[in-house]
């Protein structure tokens, strides 16, 4: 068997039906989950959903992969090409070191982007408590800055400040973050302002996820594992499936702001 499982073995929607063309944006994510066997008590779900143009969402699927081994994530990708998948202009993933190649591979032309919201929840976590709140600020205003220049400014800024100089690692995280996602600050603002609010969410659904699984607790087998993640999954989407253009991001977004996870970025 693959690294990853056949897409048959997931029930209904995901495995199956064709998809559409093309996408603005496609975010790829992953989860753990335990088994109860004694043979392989973890297994690593990746899973994606893509905005389409018109800022509509749509689930695509999830895939389990072996904890031990690199994520295959060629072969996520060509499934996706083999149900219909034409074009991703911008791909989304919280780590591009084996990704990046793969999606040049498939999907010619694609720009693959560092998840910004995984990238500040990450950052603020290795902060004192008391200090979350300023560096947090400033590490938005990086996101939201106007172009890529305006964004390095603002990390010179950072990294210059008590914070810089207290927390190095995180500005040299976000020197990375800055090269490897330069291609944002080439959309329009419209379009950054959807891709940035996708990413977002993305993060925040698979941090419910991860607590659902947590809660759960092991699982008798794969098949057991695959089916509660995908129907967590397709809940935890379902209000992405309805209206997602941009003003209704926006709106969403004001809507949601007591939690600050899905609103991560601030945007």
């Amino acid at each position: 068997m693959s690294v990853f499982a056949r897409a048959a073995a997931f029930p209904e929607p995901w495995g199956k039906h064709l998809l559409c063309r093309r996408y603005v944006a496609v975010y790829f994510t992953q989860v753990t989950v335990s088994k109860r066997d004694e043979a392989e008590r973890r297994t690593n779900y990746c899973w994606a959903f893509g905005v389409l143009s018109d800022g509509q969402s749509e689930s695509l699927g999830a895939w389990s992969q072996d904890p031990l081994g690199a994520i295959n994530w060629g072969s996520a990708l060509v499934e996706l090409k083999n149900r219909g998948v034409e074009r991703i202009r911008f791909a989304i993933s919280g780590d591009l070191t084996n990704f990046r190649e793969d999606l040049r591979a498939r999907f010619p032309g694609a720009l693959a982007l560092p998840s910004f919201a995984r990238l500040l929840d990450r950052s603020v976590s290795l902060v004192a408590a008391r200090h979350r709140a300023p560096v947090g600020q400033h590490l938005r205003d990086i996101v939201r800055a106007e172009s890529g220049l305006a964004a390095l400014a603002v990390l010179a800024e950072f990294a210059s400040s008590r914070w810089g100089d207290r927390y190095p690692a995180i500005a040299a995280d976000w020197r990375i973050a800055l090269e490897q996602g330069w291609a944002l600050w080439s959309m329009t603002p419209t379009r950054r302002q959807q891709v940035l609010f996708g990413d977002a969410r993305a993060f925040a659904t698979n941090r419910l996820l991860r607590r659902a699984l947590d809660r759960h607790g092991g699982f008798s087998d794969g098949e057991a594992a695959a089916s509660f993640a995908r129907a967590t999954l397709s809940r935890a989407l379902r209000r992405l499936d309805g209206s997602q253009s941009v003003g209704s991001a926006e709106h969403n977004y004001q809507h949601e702001r007591s939690s600050p996870k899905i609103a991560a970025l601030g945007i």
